[in-house]
């Protein structure tokens, strides 16, 4: 089976999350025998010159939502024309790994999707009000069963700050690092430029008062405080407990409630760092099922792909 991959995230440089999501995609669609023809990583792919020309060699479209398709963002309706243009050419279309909320435009159009997989629960009952299916299946992110080793000789660094894709919230996560004695990590060097002045001015002088996340970021880290949503996936693969800001979408909230957990534990304000005491902590329960989702969901997007494989390989 050969396909098309819309919404290629690498675009976002040094975005951890982004990267290990597309890396698992190519990884699913080799496992499953689906050749990946061209990867393509602006919205409005259907532009291109040679676009008609590369999807009729394509016998599937694959377009990655990740974050992208709620509240008929502009970046969403492109990729929806794009699909559209697709979909003329008689190739089915299919949408994994997203988001799908208070939508008007796009819950219009959502039959243009042969296949839907959402990758939380809360977005599952939003496309059904729309009056379509779909099936939930975890995030991308945590299909590589693999952890780092969280075991060293050096004492625990403690606590993990993350940024925002906001620049509002990474601003007061980068005031929280500081106050914490410790550096914000970015998933994005270019956020540096929403920074506080103060990491203005400490960049002047050749200090960079953060680091790009990276796996490693996450050794002898007991506590991730994060505005970032795959920081959280990654956290909960890890087994570190974390406080996550609360995101322009249901995704958060929509995987706690899908791995058992009341979300309100692990949920706070950005404000609320202004007063932040303490350190995460899961209780024992909330650890168990945390742990349980994180070993399910590779089999369950493996259980994805080969649906995908035998549903359209005829066609």
């Amino acid at each position: 089976m050969k396909a098309i991959l819309l919404n290629d995230t690498t675009r976002n440089l040094n975005h951890l999350g982004c990267f290990l999501v597309m890396q698992n995609i190519h990884d699913a669609c080799a496992q499953h025998g689906i050749e990946i023809l061209a990867s393509f990583q602006d919205e409005d792919a259907y532009k291109h010159a040679d676009f008609i020309k590369i999807i009729r060699n394509a016998d599937i479209v694959l377009i990655n939502g990740e974050g992208t398709m709620h509240h008929d963002q502009s970046y969403a309706i492109e990729l929806l024309k794009t699909a559209l243009v697709c979909k003329q050419q008689g190739l089915p279309i299919i949408l994994l790994n997203t988001v799908w909320q208070e939508n008007v435009i796009l819950n219009d159009y959502i039959g243009t999707f042969d296949k839907i997989y959402v990758r939380e629960s809360l977005s599952g009952e939003a496309v059904a009000a729309a009056g379509a299916t779909c099936t939930v299946v975890p995030d991308m992110s945590f299909y590589n069963p693999e952890q780092i080793s969280l075991t060293s000789k050096k004492p625990p660094r403690k606590l993990l700050v993350v940024d925002s894709v906001l620049p509002r919230k990474t601003r007061k996560l980068f005031i929280f690092a500081l106050k914490n004695r410790t550096l914000l990590h970015c998933m994005r060097s270019r956020i540096l430029l929403a920074l506080h002045p103060v990491a203005l001015l400490l960049q002047r002088y050749n200090l960079i008062p953060y680091r790009i996340l990276t796996d490693k970021s996450f050794h002898r880290v007991t506590g991730v405080i994060t505005g970032r949503f795959h920081a959280m996936c990654l956290s909960m693969k890890k087994g570190i407990p974390f406080h996550v800001l609360k995101s322009n979408s249901h995704k958060v909230q929509g995987v706690l409630r899908d791995a058992g957990i009341t979300h309100d534990k692990y949920i706070i304000d950005v404000d609320d760092l202004k007063t932040y005491q303490g350190h995460p902590s899961f209780t024992l329960d909330d650890q168990a099922k945390i742990a349980n989702y994180v070993a399910q969901a590779p089999q369950r997007i493996n259980n994805m792909f080969s649906e995908i494989v035998t549903q359209f390989s005829t066609k």
